[in-house]
């Protein structure tokens, strides 16, 4: 080979240190997050790691750029053993940021069901500060990364020991040889991060090589978050000319009174939403009677309330799931609404339409004030005061540690700061506990039942929470005309399988309690977006909304409900589930009421799939239009 000058030679040397790395990662992402894909046998988990060389190919293009520049030396300055250190250490630290990028996905996949992107770090200021906590709680990863670094260390050391026997450089045709080989690189660079058309490689290659579902173990987490970095502003939609899009489906409504509900609860009823922190339908007894149940209290109060039995999340994380309950915003984008180039968009909150009303209003959350930014968001949907930790006494003696105060004396504090509050008001609650590290204080070590996943432990902590704060409010003069909402801001880990798949893994409960005065279940498609405009029905509200749901009191057979993951957009009926990627349906099945997946309809394209599809367009090309134009509410009536 004398050839190809060594320059190049140890350069490609060094590219298969990235390939070989990034396949280790694959491989260690597969078998530590196979649950997540259970129908993927041997021979499928084999031709996606082969698909998946593709990719990264390209990422290692991307991050090998400088140390390709770094191989142009001339030949009789590169072969110096002082020059090719200083490579292996820039190659170190250019790839220590890319090892705890796809190390972090094993342990954040099952949470967020995609790789990491840029918007995957809105909330980087708390992942600064929780920094002790993920080091114990994922010290398995951490020892993963420094046996990587050992590997990395031999591999390269291996490289400049060879350095030292490279063949000497001819001067003849010296220029031709550096030209040529240039000339090939470049060649081979842009095969590796072109895609057959002409275009750069993005994630939408990867899923017309597999079915969706396994995108995300043919991508990288590099790969995802570089192409994340240039891919931040949507794009606008046009399925269809504005007065048929309306026709099909409006964020703009009109709600009016219901004289049938006046005899049901007090106009001007106080409003109290607790957003429950990674809540879903299967942790949940009332909904699964023959498991065990780690909510026994949240049980009880299902059995008197108003129940939707087929809820759907509009999103898989905290800051998404505030704005799908509190401003009846879906996550349909990479980012979620105030931590994208849309933030500064006109919206109004439900405490915003119920200040109009004459409500007084706050919202608490034990968090760390300035958290996923719910002290500003919730602000900007019309809470005019906020208690996180900082409001509350005794800050230091409560914290649970990792990410804020614990539930059940947040709650008691909540409960005591609401009884000062001039009736009506409208509150909100997030709560805490149920989130990684997954503990509860030590006070309660062995009080609480532990289940096949770690977060069950801290459900029957903040189901014993809630109990001890409805205790207090209930003898409260406020109580018995208090319209409860409670509902998860996201679904977490699965356990059961009838929940491992693409339905069941955003399924939530939707509860409205209000003490002896609704009761009931509705069993067609509700979602998160629909708290508002219910919340705004029962209370009496009458006038122009803008709102991505509906009252569930009107949830009926063309109910619907939609979320988005992994640039997948997912519409559900009571029976059928379409995903789209934009520009087709790539995958539609039937399932079961217990979200079992059945026979696949994606061939035949059914007259229900396909108009299922179009209310999804719809909804789509009314969500970016709201975005791109800054028509997320109308004006008042």
């Amino acid at each position: 080979m004398n050839f190809i000058l060594p320059n190049f030679i140890f350069f490609w040397k060094r590219f298969a240190v990235s390939l070989l790395l990034f396949s280790i990662c694959r491989l260690l992402f597969v078998s530590i997050n196979v649950h997540s894909f259970p129908a993927l046998t041997f021979s499928t988990a084999l031709k996606l790691m082969f698909l998946g060389l593709r990719f990264d190919m390209a990422a290692a293009v991307y991050i090998n750029l400088f140390i390709f520049i770094l191989h142009l030396a001339p030949s009789h300055f590169f072969l110096k053993t002082a020059y090719q250190k200083k490579i292996n250490v820039v190659f170190f630290l250019l790839h220590l940021p890319v090892l705890m990028l796809e190390l972090g996905d094993l342990a954040f996949f099952p949470y967020s069901l995609k790789r990491s992107t840029l918007a995957s770090f809105a909330t980087g200021d708390e992942l600064v500060g929780q920094f002790t906590t993920y080091l114990i709680s994922f010290w398995h990863l951490w020892l993963t990364l420094f046996a990587l670094f050992i590997l990395l260390y031999f591999l390269l050391k291996t490289i400049i020991k060879q350095q030292k026997n490279a063949p000497k450089i001819l001067s003849q045709n010296i220029v031709f040889k550096y030209f040529s080989q240039l000339v090939l690189s470049i060649v081979i660079f842009l095969a590796m991060t072109f895609n057959w058309q002409g275009k750069f490689l993005n994630v939408d290659d990867a899923r017309e090589m597999q079915p969706p579902q396994y995108v995300s173990v043919i991508t990288n987490t590099t790969f995802t978050f570089l192409q994340s970095l240039f891919l931040y502003q949507i794009s606008e939609k046009r399925y269809f000319d504005e007065a048929t899009c309306k026709q099909i489906f409006t964020n703009q409504i009109f709600i009016s009174k219901n004289d049938t509900l006046q005899n049901l609860l007090h106009r001007k009823s106080n409003v109290m939403i607790i957003i429950w922190e990674s809540l879903a339908k299967e942790y949940v007894g009332y909904f699964n009677p023959n498991q065990k149940s780690f909510t026994p209290f949240l049980d009880s109060i299902c059995s008197n309330s108003l129940v939707c039995t087929n809820g759907f999340a509009n999103a898989k994380h905290s800051h998404e799931g505030m704005c799908a309950v509190m401003a009846s915003i879906p996550n349909l984008m990479e980012n979620c609404f105030y931590y994208s180039a849309y933030q500064n968009n006109h919206i109004k909150g439900v405490a915003q339409y119920l200040k109009e009303m004459g409500y007084s209003t706050a919202f608490f959350h034990g968090g760390n004030n300035g958290s996923m930014k719910f002290n500003s968001f919730s602000r900007l949907c019309g809470f005019e005061n906020y208690f996180g930790r900082n409001e509350y006494p005794n800050a230091e003696k409560d914290f649970d540690g990792t990410w804020g105060i614990w539930d059940e004396p947040f709650l008691q504090f909540a409960a005591n700061k609401i009884n000062e509050m001039p009736e009506p008001f409208c509150t909100g609650l997030f709560t805490v506990s149920s989130h990684h590290p997954y503990i509860v204080p030590n006070k309660y070590k062995n009080k609480f039942p532990k289940g096949e996943i770690e977060i069950l432990q801290t459900m029957a902590y903040t189901d014993f929470a809630l109990q001890q704060f409805f205790k207090t409010a209930s003898k409260m003069k406020w109580f018995d005309n208090t319209l409860f909402v409670i509902v998860g801001d996201h679904t977490s880990q699965n356990a059961n399988p009838q929940y491992n798949n693409l339905v069941g893994a955003f399924k939530l409960p939707i509860i409205f309690y209000m003490p002896g005065k609704l009761k009931g279940q509705i069993n067609f498609p509700t979602q998160q977006v629909d708290i508002l405009p219910t919340v705004l029905q029962l209370c009496g509200y009458e006038g122009n909304a803008a709102t991505f749901g509906r009252s569930v009191l009107q949830a009926d057979s063309n109910s619907f409900t939609m979320n988005w993951a992994n640039d997948i957009y997912q519409i559900n009926n009571q029976h059928l589930s379409v995903q789209f990627d934009g520009k087709k349906v790539i995958n539609a099945f039937e399932y079961n009421s217990d979200t079992s997946c059945k026979n696949n309809v994606a061939q035949k394209f059914s007259a229900a799939t396909n108009q299922l599809s179009n209310k999804l367009k719809a909804v789509i090309q009314t969500y970016n239009d709201a975005m791109l134009h800054n028509k997320l509410y109308p004006n008042s009536k």
